[in-house]
């Protein structure tokens, strides 16, 4: 909620607001010291005022403006033109001369009550604007002594007309508040238009404030998620580890009856291991092996997770390979072993082929 006017915080000194419109203005003054101050100060103005016009007595009582005369009643219509009645004198009043030099000291006094709730009203106004400039202060000190001036005046004037009775017309110039102390609303509303102005202003940079804010977060986010791409971009996933047919080079898995089809016979093992699995392999990739056909690979691990490779092939009626290193002839069976253990290693499974 925006700061209170001038004409809220009256009309809520007048016991004008009510309902939600009160309950919303009382949570703002809770909330806002400036317009608490204000509150306070435009009170205690009303208060001063108040007791100002108490003050002020005449003959023991509160000055009262005193009620306008009746008006004298409006002759009869004449009828026609030689009307012949007899013109009728009425002497004068003796005691209408004190009534009528009464009443130009009564207005006197009810002119110097508003004259000087007037004055007092705007110099309350000046304190608050202090901080105008100089030319302001001067302004305002000129109109002062003009709306003093006719404090005095209406008193003189009135003195000098003690024998006669002041009309109608008189009595409601004499009894009109000074036009002095009307420039004091509208420097209300410039103040009131200045401190909205301000408070515009304000909200604008702030708003800009927040949106630059927003776009440089944006910016590095931006410059984060593309720095985190290209560095997604530069390294290359690690390549899954590899599996143990792809270790042991077998293309695929077979069981002891693909095995015996394969070799004619039962497969050989190593005495006292368990194999892992059992499989085929080309030809090409067994030592002293015919690369064109494959052979029967028995895959073990060891204790210590090194894995051996027993290798087998039947050779051909008519064929007589060539045993090479790593590779020895058991029958009609081409045989090979190697792995990634040690060759004495090596040496010591040989002999427990089986």
């Amino acid at each position: 909620m925006s700061h209170l006017d001038e004409g809220t915080l009256h009309a809520l000194l007048d016991g004008e607001l009510g309902g939600t419109a009160l309950m919303e203005i009382e949570a703002h003054l809770g909330g806002c010291a400036a317009c608490s101050a204000r509150l306070q100060e435009a009170r205690g103005f009303m208060e001063e005022a108040d007791r100002l016009v108490g003050s002020v007595q005449v003959g023991g009582h509160a000055a009262a403006a005193p009620a306008s005369p009746p008006p004298p009643p409006s002759p009869a219509p004449r009828t026609s033109w030689d009307d012949t009645s007899p013109v009728l004198l009425i002497p004068d009043n003796p005691e209408s001369v004190p009534l009528i030099r009464r009443w130009p000291r009564a207005i006197g006094w009810a002119a110097s009550i508003a004259i000087v709730v007037s004055v007092g009203y705007y110099a309350s106004s000046v304190r608050r604007e202090t901080a105008a400039p100089a030319a302001s202060s001067q302004a305002s000190g000129t109109t002062v002594a003009a709306a003093a001036e006719p404090a005095t005046s209406p008193p003189a004037d009135a003195l000098r007309k003690d024998s006669e009775s002041p009309s109608l017309a008189d009595q409601k110039v004499l009894t009109q508040p000074p036009a002095a102390a009307k420039p004091a609303a509208p420097k209300r509303e410039k103040a009131a238009a200045n401190v909205s102005s301000e408070e515009a202003i304000d909200a604008a940079q702030e708003k800009a404030t927040r949106a630059a804010e927003r776009d440089a977060i944006r910016a590095r986010a931006a410059l984060e998620l593309s720095r985190a791409s290209a560095a997604a971009a530069a390294t290359p996933e690690p390549a899954p580890p590899p599996t143990m047919e792809q270790r042991a080079q077998v293309y695929t898995r077979i069981g002891l009856d693909e095995a015996s089809k394969q070799l004619g016979g039962p497969a050989h093992v190593i005495e006292g291991m368990s194999p892992l699995f059992m499989g085929l392999a080309q030809g090409r990739v067994a030592a002293g092996a015919d690369t064109t056909r494959p052979v029967v690979r028995v895959v073990y691990l060891d204790s210590q997770g090194r894995m051996i490779l027993l290798d087998q092939q039947r050779n051909l009626p008519g064929q007589s390979p060539t045993p090479t290193a790593g590779s020895w002839t058991l029958g009609d069976l081409t045989m090979g072993l190697h792995g990634e253990a040690p060759p004495d290693v090596l040496r010591t499974l040989r002999s427990r082929v089986r």
